[in-house]
């Protein structure tokens, strides 16, 4: 029973383990199973003998490699001493032809060098001029990209200028004959053409005077196409023009209410900046700065040309010498820091460090180097 119980209890990892006298001192009877038994134990014992056989002829072989590298070592040292013995005998002779034929073989391979290297040389240089040429390519094609590109740039008005003035020659008309029934004919076909309205205003203006002029303006606000945006913020910008120069103050204000209404706004104030600082008033200047940054705080452009003109304004101020400099020395204007830290509280990251690298430009534009270049320090390791 105990023999019956190991043998089930065989698998891989568990090996037989069963003893021959185990099985011969039984008392059983001889039954069927007790010989299969003594026929599965007997095969048991014979692939142990040949499990052990093969080992043994594998740790000989084994020996037998080891004594064969063992042999060739040795034979191999052996070998090594009679070349050395060999070599110490050999003549100076041999050596000396050994020598001059490696020598021969040296300079041979030195003069295939020297020409490789002289090869090289020419290539070098060849690649040196192409390059040259090629950059001296590279300019003539950046010097006709930017020619096309001034030419690309030339506004719709400029080609409608030079139409006007190819179509002048060759009617066999001079520009000083242009009159009004010219451009009423080219109005007709380009009614929302700003451009055409502004030189028939301005022409109007010479012959005729403001009053005319001012007729022409309010028509050409009203026949302009409302979805024509560019365009009739051009003529609002005229008309505004025309009337800070020619027109009295409350007109100009009403004129300035009317294109608030029906143009972009930013673009009206900025419009407006610009008219006032041609006519040196900086009393009003800042006030429409301090209207453009609450309604467009987060603008970048607006606090640029704050700061702009705050850098502007503070230096003709300081300078004595300038001509403008009485104009403002009654007028108090905010401190540009001032304007800097409170942009600084509104805008993103990144509109952050644009407006800090044009508050430092400007240091830097106004003599305040020191000033600037810190700035662009603390820029560079803050952001």
């Amino acid at each position: 029973q105990k023999i019956i119980a190991r043998i089930k209890s065989v698998n891989e990892d568990n090996p037989p383990k069963i003893m021959m006298h185990e099985v011969e001192e039984c008392n059983e009877v001889m039954t069927e199973e007790y010989d299969r038994l003594i026929s599965l134990m007997s095969e048991v014992k014979e692939v142990q003998q040949d499990f052990l056989q093969h080992k043994d002829d594998d740790e000989e072989e084994k020996v037998s490699e080891v004594n064969i590298n063992q042999n060739e070592v040795e034979q191999n040292i052996e070998d090594l001493q009679e070349l050395l013995e060999v070599g110490e005998e050999s003549s100076d002779k041999e050596m000396d032809e050994e020598a001059k034929k490696i020598t021969k073989f040296l300079k041979f391979a030195e003069g295939e060098g020297d020409e490789e290297e002289e090869d090289k040389d020419e290539e070098m240089a060849d690649d040196s001029e192409a390059e040259g040429e090629g950059e001296k390519e590279q300019e003539e094609e950046k010097e006709a990209k930017e020619e096309d590109k001034k030419k690309e740039t030339k506004t719709m008005n400029q080609h409608i200028q030079e139409e006007i003035s190819i179509m002048l020659k060759e009617r066999g008309i001079k520009e000083e004959d242009h009159d009004s029934h010219y451009y009423e004919r080219m109005l007709l076909a380009n009614p929302s053409n700003s451009f055409l309205w502004i030189h028939y205003i301005s022409q109007e203006l010479a012959k005729k005077g403001y009053k005319d002029a001012k007729v022409l303006c309010e028509r050409a606000v009203k026949s302009i196409d409302i979805t024509k945006l560019k365009e009739k913020l051009n003529l609002w910008i005229a008309y505004m023009n025309l009337e800070s120069k020619f027109g009295k103050e409350k007109e100009f204000k009403s004129i300035i209410n009317r294109a608030l209404k029906i143009n972009d706004q930013k673009e009206i104030y900025l419009a407006v900046i610009d008219i006032y600082k041609r006519r040196k008033n900086y009393k009003i200047i800042e006030g429409f700065y301090i209207i453009l940054t609450k309604k467009y705080n987060f603008h970048l452009d607006v606090w640029k040309k704050y700061v702009e003109y705050l850098f502007e304004a503070h230096n003709i101020k300081e300078d004595d010498k300038h001509p403008d400099h009485i104009l403002l020395v009654d007028v108090e204007l905010t401190e540009k820091i001032d304007v800097l830290s409170k942009a600084l509280k509104i805008l993103e990251r990144k509109q952050q460090i644009e407006l800090m690298r044009k508050y430092a430009t400007e240091e830097y534009k106004y003599g305040n180097i020191e000033k600037g270049r810190t700035m662009h320090e603390s820029i560079i390791h803050s952001y």
